[in-house]
């Protein structure tokens, strides 16, 4: 009897203690969880099941027409497709339609999206109809971030398999399909 005691005055006490253990867990904190993707650098290729990618160049004072002649950065790119038939790449869930969710990231945290207007992004990729290996090369350009001499250290392209925009039904073999491709290092 006297065991049964002992046995249930200890379990009484350890209980509040693995109680508050347990609930000391803290969520983690703001902006330090980040989008899954396939990441990799700079003249590196990836891929997700349906594309492959790579980056070739990062232009830190590209020129292009958005209605005016303007400066920013531009991320010259190669995007393939890896299927067996023919796809265009904003009907596969990859950005959206207008190639909004492209962004690069300065090493300030600050991020710019993809300028799509007059800058051909729309017409030379996400509309471009790929034949099975086909692809295409294109330059992305984006506005100057708040410090307008720091170069992007990453590039963000999102896919969502999920996505109302994947019209192909597009069965890609990872999880996680989207790109982060570091571009201040080169393989």
């Amino acid at each position: 009897m006297r065991n049964v005691m002992l046995l249930v005055a200890a379990i009484l006490l350890l209980a509040p203690a693995a109680v508050s253990a347990s609930s000391s867990k803290k969520p983690p904190v703001g902006g330090s969880m980040q989008r899954a993707a396939a990441e990799g650098c700079m003249n590196q290729w990836l891929f997700d099941g349906v594309w492959r990618l790579r980056v070739l160049s990062v232009d830190p004072a590209a020129q292009y027409n958005n209605g005016s002649l303007t400066t920013g950065v531009g991320v010259k790119m190669q995007l393939h497709n890896a299927t067996s038939h023919d796809l265009e790449p904003d009907h596969t869930g990859l950005s959206d339609i207008n190639g909004r969710g492209i962004t690069v990231t300065y090493s300030d945290d600050n991020t710019e999206d993809a300028i799509s207007s007059g800058t051909g992004l729309t017409n030379s990729l996400l509309d471009k109809t790929m034949p099975p290996g086909g692809g295409a090369t294109v330059t992305i350009y984006f506005a100057y971030g708040p410090d307008k001499t720091a170069k992007p250290v990453k590039l963000i392209v999102p896919v969502d398999p999920k996505s109302p925009n994947n019209y192909a039904h597009s069965h890609y073999s990872v999880s996680n399909p989207s790109f982060r491709v570091h571009l201040d290092c080169t393989k």
